[in-house]
């Protein structure tokens, strides 16, 4: 039989070359069987068992073997542990139930064991724990080394450190060890999640509603997100159109200013006065929202005189109009 990690033809997944392999394999159990042994010992195959199983040729152990459940029952049930299960079922479970399983194997299924323990801490809960140790969604953002024990079926502290490293050098998870706490810290991303880590096999009947159920509370989540950004922006165009119209009367007055031609009568007095006076109030309106940019003050006819305070104003060089009054 080919072997998967040496075939220069064969896909470059592993668990795709597995896949193939046992798809001509149709007729041959103990050459599926073989390519079963394989894919749970190898390094970096942690999900696609669950492909694996649904394969017809891989389903059809059921109906071989020598008698009732000797030579088929624990292929399969194997394939589900690594795709589903964990250590604490493979060490809780009955004789025969799953095949004996090598050292390899059995440190590769509690790498998976891991995967699922931080899966769940991800996943919502209620939030009537400390804040740093859940965030708005009520999802755990730590694993305490005490579940980990428990299902990995270790005493040690230790050697669950050592592989929590070992996963993390892996990049099978990302996060840190919190000793002081004893327990696993998970790394914060930029996608919302708390830790990036490698998937695990999905359980329809089991996984699916979930998913589902938090998509639907996602969607919410971000429709109320954009109807606030909505309101918002439409209580900023208010605003600007409020600023804009002020700015516009100002035009309008500084306009017919200009139209009177003569600076020192008392019409053109009157009406720079009173664009004055109305500009000052727009400063005073659009200063106070914060709405007017730096490029609109600049080029705005008496935005200059907005950047001024009130000493500036009074000054020789401040608003003309003043000096028209007292002259």
């Amino acid at each position: 039989m080919t072997d998967p990690q040496s075939s220069t033809a064969a896909p470059a997944d592993p668990m795709d070359r597995f896949i193939l392999l046992c798809k001509n394999a149709n007729d041959k159990p103990y050459e599926i069987r073989a390519v079963i042994h394989q894919a749970l010992s190898h390094d970096t195959v942690y999900n696609g068992f669950a492909e694996l199983l649904a394969l017809p040729s891989v389903q059809k152990l059921k109906k071989t073997g020598n008698n009732n459940n000797s030579d088929r029952e624990p292929s399969l049930r194997t394939l589900e542990l690594f795709a589903y299960g964990t250590y604490l079922d493979f060490i809780q479970a009955k004789e025969d139930t799953y095949l004996p399983l090598t050292s390899k194997q059995i440190h590769k299924l509690k790498k998976l064991s891991i995967i699922s323990l931080v899966q769940r801490s991800t996943n919502p809960v209620p939030i009537d724990n400390d804040a740093n140790e859940s965030d708005s969604m009520g999802r755990s953002n730590t694993v305490p080394y005490a579940s980990l024990l428990h299902e990995l079926g270790m005493n040690d502290r230790r050697e669950l450190e050592d592989l929590l490293i070992e996963c993390i050098y892996a990049n099978i998870i990302s996060g840190k060890l919190d000793q002081q706490k004893n327990c696993f810290l998970l790394s914060p991303t930029g996608t919302g999640m708390f830790c990036n880590m490698v998937s695990r096999d999905v359980k329809l009947d089991v996984d699916l509603p979930t998913m589902i159920s938090r998509l639907e509370a996602w969607e919410s989540q971000s429709l109320s997100v954009l109807n606030a950004l909505k309101q918002s922006g439409l209580h900023s165009a208010s605003g600007r159109q409020k600023v804009e119209e002020e700015w516009s009367k100002v035009e309008e007055k500084i306009s017919e200013m200009n139209m009177k031609g003569d600076r020192g009568s008392g019409g053109g007095v009157a009406a720079l006065a009173s664009a004055g006076g109305v500009a000052v109030g727009v400063m005073d309106m659009d200063l106070g929202m914060g709405l007017m940019d730096s490029h609109h003050a600049k080029s705005s006819p008496v935005g200059h005189y907005a950047q001024r305070d009130r000493k500036t104003k009074r000054s020789r060089g401040g608003l003309g109009f003043e000096r028209g009054l007292r002259g």
